[in-house]
């Protein structure tokens, strides 16, 4: 039987809150490894754009998932997720480690938490189908599709979020139901993931202060160069090109946009992003009154 110091803990809340350096904190004081539930920062070439862990940080305590899967090649869904932590916080237990999880990506968490709906993998007949009428129609009638379809999926559905768009309509076709009827079916169920589930919030005015400072870190730290190393490697439709940051700063560096406003377009979009994380977790009903100096 697994030692009650040894149940997962997880660490959740909004881009720039500071729940990397609380885990980090955590870790060192207690013993604990990290592991990844940020589903940008699996990815290999993205490492300054998505704010991943520094090498400094992973020295000091062991991180797993960061910066591990191609974007050339491979999306990863909740399914993978799920997998690898599962993995992960196995491996740490018989090791005697307290897993710490920690990440942003609310649906990932909500995944792991309950469960996976049972939602089939998109069919590549209907993918291929769906490709060849966004080539021929474009993206904006696939999403007006989604819209007719299943207008709640598309409310959380960026109308040039391709890879959200064609997925949503896959699934559609595929099982005759309503993505987000099926998303909805696995809100209220029991937890099968046992873990102490913490929610990292922190007041508005520094949330924003701290996103504005993250901003300019990671210019300072050669976004730029990422983010145009990355181009090199994708074709120019990549959903890894839209990424906060990346799409922004590839503006300037086309002279499509200014610098200065570069900095304000991708401090929004981190805003957006934050204000829709805590909105979501919001919901998720975490708590931190078990944890406790051995957590």
């Amino acid at each position: 039987m697994v030692s009650p110091y040894l149940t997962p803990l997880v660490i959740a809340g909004p881009t720039a809150s500071g729940k990397s350096g609380l885990a980090l904190k955590l870790a060192l004081k207690h013993g604990g490894e990290i592991i990844c539930a940020d589903s940008r920062q699996f990815y290999k070439f993205m490492r300054i754009g998505t704010a991943s862990p520094s090498d400094e940080e992973m020295s000091l305590v062991p991180h797993h998932g960061y910066n591990i899967v191609d974007p050339r090649s491979h999306k990863i869904d909740a399914g993978f997720f799920i997998d690898f932590v599962k993995k992960q916080v196995n491996l740490l237990q018989e090791r005697k480690v307290r897993p710490i999880i920690v990440g942003g990506t609310g649906l990932y968490l909500r995944a792991l938490r309950f469960g996976l709906c049972d939602v089939p993998r998109s069919d590549p007949r209907i993918i291929d189908f769906l490709e060849k009428e966004c080539d021929e129609q474009g993206l904006e009638k696939l999403y007006e599709r989604l819209l007719l379809l299943d207008p709640e999926s598309a409310l959380h559905i960026k109308a040039t979020d391709k890879y959200r768009i064609m997925r949503a309509l896959a699934i559609a076709f595929q099982t005759q139901e309503k993505p987000s009827s099926l998303r909805h079916s696995f809100v209220q169920k029991i937890p099968k993931f046992k873990a102490h589930w913490l929610l990292n919030l922190i007041d508005k005015t520094k949330l924003e202060i701290r996103i504005r400072a993250r901003v300019e870190a990671m210019l300072a730290a050669g976004l730029l160069e990422e983010a145009c190393a990355l181009r090199s490697m994708l074709s120019s439709e990549h959903w890894a090109l839209l990424v906060m940051g990346y799409k922004e700063v590839l503006l300037y560096a086309d002279n499509i946009i200014s610098y200065d406003a570069m900095i304000e377009q991708i401090i929004i979009r981190h805003r957006q992003y934050a204000k829709r994380q805590i909105k979501w977790f919001k919901q998720e009903d975490f708590y931190c009154h078990k944890i406790n100096k051995k957590f």
